[in-house]
């Protein structure tokens, strides 16, 4: 989920610290919902663009919102 102990531990200070009692608590709350998410084979897609990505997110998550996707590419 998280390739190094330097980026959970940034994750933690940035968005973590603040909302939850224990780093644990963090950590298990975005597993959780890490293991609910439903990721599209993106590499089947003929058009990968940001907003096809985005739209496949969608559809596999109805539950999410636009606003809480973010897709960055590199060119």
């Amino acid at each position: 989920m998280m390739p190094d102990e330097y980026l959970m531990q940034a994750e933690w200070e940035k968005h973590g610290s603040c909302h939850y009692a224990t780093a644990n608590d963090y950590f298990t709350t975005i597993e959780k919902f890490y293991k609910s998410l439903n990721i599209p084979n993106i590499r089947s897609m003929k058009n990968s663009t940001q907003a096809n990505i985005r739209r496949a997110f969608l559809q596999s998550n109805p539950k999410l919102f636009a606003s809480a996707i973010q897709v960055s590419m590199n060119p």
